[in-house]
């Protein structure tokens, strides 16, 4: 019995404060709101990614800016590497190789096709493979980041097929230069 009023007495004194405080403020209704309009602005379009500019004194070697402004497309829900593919990023291995103090980041993206699950996944793989192309060739991995964005950064904005298939695409951008 003894047991049973010191549970009781416990519970009261843990349970009294939350009640109480779970009753305060309710007695006052709120403050009236001003009357000042609301304005809405539209939302901001999708931001593309770009490429760092250098500053003035750039330490970046000669051909950084054809190197970060040209991309690699790919095929509608495909990673694979197409002929031009290859072409550009033989040159760009070739450059990577003569620069060995450069470091890269390669940015895997998507159309705004499905869902955002797949198209980082689909990105992943665009830059997975873009990133195994350079290493087969020469690059060393440790030079290299790998980011997917999805669908998040388009180049573009619109919803034909022109559009997307600008967005489809691997970017690149110079991440430190040692």
């Amino acid at each position: 019995m003894q047991k049973i009023r010191w549970t009781g007495l416990m519970l009261l004194v843990i349970l009294f404060p939350f009640l109480l405080l779970s009753c305060a403020g309710k007695g006052a209704p709120p403050a009236p709101l001003a009357s000042t309009p609301v304005v809405v602005a539209e939302p901001a379009p999708p931001i593309a990614v770009e490429s760092r500019p250098a500053p003035i004194d750039s330490k970046f070697p000669n051909g950084w800016e054809s190197f970060v402004n040209q991309d690699v497309y790919f095929d509608k829900n495909s990673a694979a590497l197409l002929p031009p593919a290859r072409e550009i990023l033989a040159e760009k291995a070739a450059w990577l190789r003569a620069h060995p103090e450069i470091r890269i980041v390669v940015q895997g993206n998507s159309d705004e096709d499905g869902t955002a699950e797949f198209n980082f996944a689909l990105g992943d793989q665009r830059a997975g493979n873009v990133t195994t192309y350079l290493i087969e060739h020469g690059v060393d991995i440790g030079r290299l980041a790998v980011v997917s964005n999805g669908r998040e950064t388009p180049a573009v904005n619109g919803r034909d097929e022109a559009s997307r298939a600008k967005n489809r695409r691997v970017h690149f951008s110079i991440d430190v230069v040692n």
